[in-house]
């Protein structure tokens, strides 16, 4: 019996996540914390390597938007030429010749190549604003993570704390006659074992400062949660639908271009010709023009056609099966967090009748009117109650992070 009535007492640490005040596990050395999703968002995409070349890519978009509404289609060009009869037969013939070639417009080229530039400059910023959005989904999980690991530090602490005052009682009432010497080992092994495992939970709580840390350069949270965003009819403004739809628009502007442009600009050439025929003779002046037109092949238009048909193919595709994956983790996180709130309404109410249970107990045992077995259940029932409410809340956050996430909607 008393063994029995050890191991119930055993089984009174096991649940009960505190925020306590105790850090066990030295914090990683920052200069900040992060105090909402919001503040470790923001600190995040300004460390991300899309940031860093985000102007640089629009200068580029810039300058191919400029290229569409040059002048010319190409860079003009400029060629020079002299002959003479110095190294056969020395009569003083000379020559020279200036030419000035224009790249000209093809009907529609310039509209279709400012399309096409419209078209890959909204085809960046949308996946820019998806880069964005993911981002946000590894911020949001690594600050759960990280309030999971805290939890579970603070409730290895309290399990070494109950640990060691159950050793202190037991070896009190060893010492007394009330229990045997084998009882006083099976609490010191409760102890060891409450130590490991807090060992191991700070090994976790480290990892999530790391991963926490390197995504945001900022110390773990010290808490907080979001709000559930309001549920739209559609989600038109998602970040990685848009972005999908925007490559379905740049894919079909670069087809029409290439549709279009079945040939390569076409030239004028500008030439003047200065030339004498022998020594003391007066030189002769005339002017040339002319016009080069480059043919239609199927050599060179077939595999652009081709390519730019299987792009246009491929983005269409992407898009119906990101509306799907869109709309299924939406209803998926919608459920959830459901669920979440009335789990978190369970762990409430069986927190309060735990807790009036162990009051009334409690009072009964001082009275002499119940014995020491019903009193370590019910303590053990309240504290795993305990723990049961900071997990469902914990996961609450979570899944409304989650919805949110689902929602397209950043911190």
């Amino acid at each position: 019996m008393r063994t029995y009535t050890l191991w119930l007492g055993i089984a009174a640490l096991l649940p009960s996540v505190l925020w306590a005040d105790a850090t066990p596990a030295p914090a990683i050395t920052e200069t900040a914390s992060a105090t909402s999703l919001a503040e470790a968002f923001h600190s995040a995409w300004l460390r991300h390597p899309a940031h860093r070349g985000d102007a640089l890519r629009m200068e580029a978009l810039d300058a191919r938007r400029a290229a569409a509404e040059a002048w010319f289609p190409e860079p003009p060009s400029v060629a020079l030429a002299h002959r003479n009869d110095a190294f056969n037969r020395d009569q003083g013939e000379r020559e020279w010749e200036a030419e000035l070639a224009l790249p000209l417009w093809l009907p529609g080229q310039k509209e279709r190549l400012q399309e096409s530039a419209k078209s890959q400059t909204s085809q960046y910023t949308a996946e820019l604003a998806a880069t964005r959005w993911r981002l946000a989904g590894e911020i949001r999980n690594a600050w759960w993570d990280a309030l999971s690991a805290k939890n579970e530090v603070d409730l290895a602490v309290r399990k070494v704390e109950e640990a060691g005052v159950l050793l202190a009682d037991v070896t009190r009432r060893v010492s007394a006659g009330d229990l045997a010497e084998v009882d006083r080992n099976q609490a010191a092994a409760v102890e060891q074992a409450a130590k490991a495992q807090l060992a191991r939970a700070q090994v976790e709580w480290r990892r999530a400062q790391g991963e926490f840390l390197a995504l945001t350069g900022l110390r773990v949270p010290t808490g907080g949660a979001e709000v559930p965003a309001p549920e739209l009819s559609g989600f038109e403004t998602h970040p990685e639908w848009m972005a999908a739809r925007a490559a379905v628009a740049a894919a079909q502007a670069q087809l029409n271009e290439v549709q279009k442009l079945t040939r390569d600009a076409p030239e004028l050439s500008l030439g003047y010709q200065h030339e004498r025929e022998e020594y003391g003779a007066g030189y002769d002046g005339s002017v040339r023009v002319g016009i080069r037109v480059p043919f239609a092949t199927a050599g060179r238009n077939a595999p652009r056609i081709t390519s730019a048909r299987a792009e246009l193919v491929e983005a269409e595709a992407t898009a119906a099966r990101v509306f799907e994956r869109i709309t299924a983790e939406l209803e998926t996180e919608r459920h959830a967090l459901e669920q979440a709130r009335w789990v978190e309404s369970l762990a409430q109410e069986r927190l309060r009748l735990a807790q009036d249970s162990k009051e009334r107990y409690a009072k009964a045992f001082r009275l002499g009117e119940t014995d020491l077995l019903t009193r370590l259940r019910t303590e053990s029932e309240f504290f795993e109650a305990e723990l049961s409410l900071l997990q469902a809340r914990i996961e609450l956050g979570r899944a409304i992070s989650r919805f949110n996430q689902a929602m397209g909607i950043l911190p």
